[in-house]
């Protein structure tokens, strides 16, 4: 355990000297916060009767969800990608380490560095917009905050064991970008990013609460926002654990299984 939560931690100083980066791309969150937010204005206008959630919980789950969009697993890492692509993946073999634990130590950095140097800004911003009605709302509860913490930290493990089975992918694919494209319409979709979760139509409830992208961002949400009685969120929050425990064993066999089939490029 200790060569990988070193591998985490180097990881982890390495990303956040790129601060100034990281602050460059507030821009692109801000703006679809923005619109996301004035588009459900107009909505609640229009209809606010029956709704599962109010205005401000609902324009406050669009900030989260903003916050969190740098944390999802749309992305692999780049070395990792760069070493299965040109053969250099023989000398990570060679390495007295778990390759899928690297791996993932890795990933779960690049996951956890953005909630610091992007997301704590943006949620400053958020918080102090005018008008008062556009901006980022505080937890429900002290409770809520430590519920949406937990939730976060199965959110980060989960996004890495996502990335890693992408990531390994690429060993029969060569070139990434095929399912690097697919991905992120389906996260988008069932992880609340695009419209929150709990808008859906009560038909669709029971299969969304089961499915795992959930974990990438409604979880946090309703914690936060107290959606979600106590027994609920710790419901929702051993599903999400469960299933990054699934990825992680899909990603062990599918890396198992590439490696005993795979054509080294370049030597």
């Amino acid at each position: 355990m200790r060569p990988y939560l070193t591998l985490f931690r180097i990881q982890l100083l390495a990303l956040l000297q790129y601060r100034a980066a990281a602050l460059a791309k507030l821009g692109p969150p801000l703006f679809v916060g923005l619109v996301q937010v004035m588009f459900f204005t107009a909505f609640y206008r229009g209809r606010s009767a029956g709704l599962p959630m109010s205005l401000s919980q609902t324009i406050t789950y669009c900030w989260i969800v903003q916050l969190l969009v740098s944390i999802q697993p749309w992305t692999g890492d780049p070395e990792v990608l760069r070493v299965i692509r040109t053969g250099q993946i023989a000398y990570e073999l060679c390495r007295p380490m778990d390759l899928y634990f690297h791996w993932f130590s890795r990933l779960a950095a690049r996951r956890l560095v953005p909630l610091v140097t992007s997301s704590i800004p943006l949620g400053l911003i958020a918080a102090f917009l005018t008008p008062a009605e556009y901006r980022l709302g505080g937890p429900a509860s002290v409770g809520a905050a430590v519920a949406c913490g937990v939730a976060l930290v199965g959110a980060v493990l989960m996004s890495a064991a996502l990335s890693n089975i992408l990531g390994i992918i690429t060993v029969w694919t060569i070139s990434g970008e095929g399912i690097y494209f697919l991905a992120p319409v389906i996260f988008v979709v069932l992880s609340g990013a695009a419209v929150p979760l709990p808008l859906f139509p009560r038909a669709l409830q029971g299969v969304i609460q089961f499915l795992p992208f959930r974990g990438l961002l409604d979880t946090p949400a309703q914690a936060y926002l107290g959606l979600a009685a106590p027994g609920q969120v710790a419901l929702l929050v051993g599903i999400q654990l469960l299933w990054t425990v699934g990825f992680v064993l899909v990603g062990r066999l599918l890396l198992a299984r590439a490696l005993r089939s795979a054509t080294i490029q370049g030597g």
